[in-house]
């Protein structure tokens, strides 16, 4: 944790958020994220204001110690909520989950990245004959849901090329997908480069040592 020089926030929903209250209180780090992220934080009951908290506007770079940062508008229902794209000595890293669709503009902020973190949420037949109501069945095939695999193997696709040299699949449902089945439709989508892929492990941290230029 010593190495950790921010928090980047992409949205306000629990599963991104809710651990970032006791980190602050432990770490020196400050937390970067948009206008619209820090007023819905601030409606949530558990929230107290901090001043480290820094604001940004999506699309114009900032910096965090050697890397520059550019964050992007992605379709999520959120209030606003973004992806990240992060540059230092060469090395661009993309990092995109929480998207209901593929849209141009994300495979065009992803196009050319060294290293993709990239959201493989469910699998369309888990999800339908799984145990979730319909409404959130509803909300999560949404344009403001999440991305199934194919979905998400689809906009790999859009993104593969020779300098991808590692992809982590992030973000899968614990319930509607399973490793086997994203690390598949992941394999299937990349075009025949050699790229490295891991799936993110939803219990234990860990460096996944992926990336190359």
């Amino acid at each position: 944790m010593e190495n950790i020089q921010a928090l980047l926030v992409s949205h306000e929903h629990s599963d991104h958020v809710k651990g970032m209250p006791v980190l602050m209180k432990r770490y020196p780090f400050p937390a970067y994220m948009t206008a619209g992220t820090l007023r819905a934080l601030s409606l949530q009951p558990e929230w107290t204001t901090d001043s480290r908290v820094e604001t940004f506007h999506a699309i114009r770079p900032f910096q965090v110690g050697a890397w520059t940062v550019r964050a992007f508008p992605t379709p999520h229902d959120a209030e606003e909520p973004v992806g990240f794209i992060l540059e230092a000595g060469g090395i661009r890293v993309g990092i995109a989950t929480d998207m209901g669709e593929v849209r141009q503009e994300v495979v065009t902020e992803l196009s050319g990245v060294h290293g993709l973190v990239l959201e493989f949420n469910h699998d369309p037949s888990m999800l339908a004959n799984g145990p979730y109501t319909r409404a959130v069945k509803k909300r999560i095939t949404s344009p403001k849901g999440h991305l199934s695999n194919e979905e998400a193997g689809g906009l790999l696709q859009s993104v593969a090329h020779r300098g991808l040299g590692g992809v982590i699949l992030a973000h899968l449902s614990e319930t509607n997908n399973h490793p086997d089945l994203a690390r598949r439709a992941a394999a299937q989508h990349l075009n025949g480069y050699a790229t490295k892929f891991e799936v993110a492990s939803r219990d234990q941290p860990r460096v996944l040592r992926l990336f190359r230029r």
